[in-house]
């Protein structure tokens, strides 16, 4: 809505504060996307770190205990799994270039 020269003080300090609002609910949002995008982008990388661990764990155990060497490759593969799951699903909702 644009002010003509006839609106009152009063009203365009009211179309004032209105703008600087709504500007500033641009900005949070903006920001708040932002914030989103690298939080999407820790999960993937604390379960890459993750699958990395029962990795290294598994790699460690050599042939004395078979037992614990395959829940680390269980849970090696659980982790790469939930990678693989939530960076398809990020994916969806960003599209390919974010990640």
């Amino acid at each position: 809505m644009a002010i003509n020269p006839q609106t009152s003080t009063d009203e365009k300090i009211v179309y004032r504060v209105n703008w600087l609002r709504a500007r500033a609910r641009a900005q949070r949002w903006s920001e708040e996307q932002e914030i989103v995008v690298k939080e999407m982008e820790w999960v993937i990388g604390t379960f890459r770190y993750m699958e990395n661990i029962w990795e290294v764990r598994g790699k460690n155990m050599g042939d004395k205990k078979p037992g614990h060497k395959a829940y680390a490759a269980k849970e090696t593969d659980r982790w790469s799994r939930w990678a693989e799951t939530a960076k398809k699903e990020f994916i969806k909702v960003l599209g390919d270039d974010v990640f």
